[in-house]
């Protein structure tokens, strides 16, 4: 597993450019697409654990 510290910006920036590569794909290349929104979801999950975490 590898660890990734990104910026509020960067994190946005990857999050769309993840997007916009999963309109490219069609149906054809699942493993693909799936690989994309697994990516997407992590993303999305670590945002979320971000908004939750305490400020001290």
């Amino acid at each position: 597993m590898n660890i990734v510290h990104l910026t509020d910006h960067e994190l946005e920036t990857a999050r769309q450019g993840m997007t916009a590569f999963l309109m490219d794909f069609s149906h054809d290349e699942a493993d693909t697409v799936h690989a994309i929104r697994a990516v997407l979801a992590r993303l999305d999950a670590a945002e979320a654990a971000e908004d939750e975490t305490p400020v001290g």
